[in-house]
């Protein structure tokens, strides 16, 4: 798969919850945790979602179950 594949799959997984941890996309993706924090720096920088602590959050992730993982990166 792409990178830009992969990207999107992440930004869409986003949509149904507020955060996905590195463990949880590399599982899912099939890749390696350098793979995919290099991916959540990319969607960072894009603005599409926020790297923080531990893996990726939805931008407007702040419900209750995502305040837990708010710590930025």
């Amino acid at each position: 798969m792409s990178d830009s594949g992969r990207q999107r799959q992440i930004v869409e997984l986003l949509r149904d919850r507020p955060f996905a941890s590195v463990r949880e996309l590399q599982e899912r993706l099939g890749v390696s945790a350098a793979t995919v924090r290099r991916d959540i720096d990319r969607i960072d920088e894009a603005g599409e979602a926020r790297k923080v602590y531990g893996g990726i959050s939805a931008l407007d992730g702040a419900s209750q179950a995502g305040v837990a993982y708010a710590r930025p990166y």
